[in-house]
């Protein structure tokens, strides 16, 4: 995940990366015998980490 953010010495935002999630592979999973999330789990996991740090 990042957060955009303009920056006085750029014309254009820039967007920070602040979290991220390192997703097994297809063959990881199979090796290790476990389910596969999808992308879509995966950036789910992530906003729900994100929200749980938020007041």
């Amino acid at each position: 995940m990042a957060l955009i953010v303009p920056l006085p010495w750029s014309r254009r935002p820039w967007a920070l990366p602040f979290l991220t999630l390192l997703a097994p592979s297809q063959r990881a999973n199979v090796a290790a015998v476990q389910a596969r999330r999808t992308v879509i789990d995966w950036t789910v996991v992530m906003v729900r980490l994100v929200a749980r740090g938020r007041p």
